[in-house]
């Protein structure tokens, strides 16, 4: 028997029958299900847990347009209005190895996704309710509690479905995921868009009040379809905890996942750089509530089209992944160039310039965070490690903490910077970082070259 087929016996065994309540027939007439090679029940499966991860993506990506003139009316700096926006992921990174190692092998997955979904919709809720607090300290103390509390139940959310999806398709396992990727995408494409107006009509607090109730009735529809395990375990005896220690240092040892992990934390800091300023940067252009909800989406909507061009620029062309990752930075550098043109270029800030700049960003992005997996889980395979899921998942827990850094980073410097150079000469530290990406691509293929001549 495989690594790959032990791995998913274990999840078999740990998980039971995998019972949800709504096992329903399959038939002919379920074109759907047949197409995808779906039961009728995780059909059901896959699009409650899509449902809710449409709604999950508007909350994470609506606080960038709507959330900074809210703070201004208070008189809050774009510094501070950073590192509000940055404490969501900052909290996220930091809870994320507690997850893996202690609370999801301690309470399983599915208790784990559970108390996400409905930490997250109670805190959509509550931010909400900040609309009505007028005292500054008051406001901007509730933002910091509530993105905190927020991005700590949502750490637990990835790593737990990632162990569930694993034994509910364990045959479907990349298909599946991508799909529900695909409906965070969709989520934080017209989220922007379609609160703009809702903003304008029934303002900031009821907006998030209704996006938090929507989040809540899908938490009850995860509740209703979760799979209900024998075990409450999914995956505790994939790999002892002493065991996944050692694998993490182990892994964080080889020199291209180190340069996999720089591109991924570059980009996720590229994110939050446009979440942290693009609100304030945009005023220039007195666009309304509607207009800068879609220019927000531009960045997610090319990636959510390009991305998976870039998984076809791997798989089927053979182009070294450490290229495609270096391409990705040079599109960003680009971007970043158009977004604010330095004085030397252009001294006017024209919106087409910024639509340009954020469409070369959306498909500069996918390409660290499409090629990271397999490129650093190859590599891991390739040093010795086993082809398990605890391999895979070790690989998903440094995504998740490099991600998390990066977008926590990005709202914090651009901010800081903001107030301090303005945001033209802030997108230097971007392209900068994004430079610093593309030499240390070159100075890897160099070391690798030289290694594989060694006899």
């Amino acid at each position: 028997m495989s690594g790959r087929d032990s791995a998913k016996t274990s999840c078999v065994e740990n998980s039971g029958s995998l019972e949800s309540g709504l096992d329903l027939p399959v038939t002919e007439s379920n074109k759907l299900s047949k197409y995808l090679g779906l039961t009728s029940r995780q059909l059901t499966f896959l699009f409650t847990y899509g449902l809710y991860n449409i709604f999950r993506g508007a909350f994470v990506l609506i606080i960038g347009p709507f959330y900074p003139p809210e703070a201004d009316e208070r008189e809050v700096s774009t510094t501070v209005v950073g590192f509000v926006i940055g404490a969501y992921d900052f909290a996220t990174f930091l809870s994320s190895l507690v997850y893996g190692l202690f609370l999801i092998p301690k309470f399983g997955p599915r208790n784990i996704i559970i108390f996400s979904a409905f930490n997250t919709s109670v805190c959509a809720v509550l931010f909400g309710c900040l609309g009505w607090v007028e005292n500054k300290k008051v406001f901007l103390a509730f933002s910091f509690v509530l993105r905190l509390i927020g991005g700590s139940g949502d750490a637990g959310f990835y790593p737990s479905a990632f162990a569930v999806f694993a034994c509910e398709f364990p045959a479907l396992m990349s298909t599946t995921v991508g799909l529900f990727e695909l409906f965070f995408g969709i989520g934080a494409i017209f989220g922007p868009i379609a609160c703009g107006p809702l903003i304008d009509s029934i303002g900031f607090e009821w907006t998030y009040i209704a996006v938090g109730g929507c989040l809540l009735l899908c938490a009850i529809l995860i509740l209703t379809v979760s799979p209900r395990p024998n075990h409450r375990n999914a995956v505790k005896s994939l790999q002892p905890e002493d065991e996944k220690s050692y694998a993490f240092i182990k892994l964080l040892q080889i020199p291209e996942i180190w340069f996999a992990v720089l591109s991924l934390f570059s980009t996720a800091a590229s994110i939050g750089f446009i979440t942290g300023t693009l609100e304030t940067h945009l005023d220039q252009f007195q666009l309304s509530s509607l207009q800068v909800g879609a220019v927000f989406s531009v960045t997610t909507g090319i990636y959510t089209i390009c991305s998976p061009l870039w998984g076809q620029v791997s798989d089927r062309l053979g182009l070294n992944k450490v290229i495609i990752m270096a391409s990705g930075s040079l599109l960003i550098v680009i971007g970043f160039i158009l977004l604010a043109p330095l004085d030397f270029i252009s001294k006017e800030h024209l919106l087409w310039g910024t639509l340009t700049g954020l469409c070369l960003h959306g498909i500069g992005i996918g390409s660290a965070i499409m090629v990271f997996f397999p490129y650093a889980s190859e590599t891991a395979l390739e040093k010795g490690f086993p082809d398990t899921i605890a391999t895979y998942g070790l690989v998903s827990s440094i995504f998740t903490l490099t991600f998390s850094l990066g977008n926590a980073f990005g709202p914090a410097l651009s901010g800081s910077l903001y107030d301090a150079v303005g945001f033209k000469d802030a997108t230097l530290a971007i392209i900068g970082l994004s430079s610093l990406v593309i030499l240390s691509a070159g100075l890897l293929l160099i070391y690798i070259k030289r290694k594989s001549h060694r006899p």
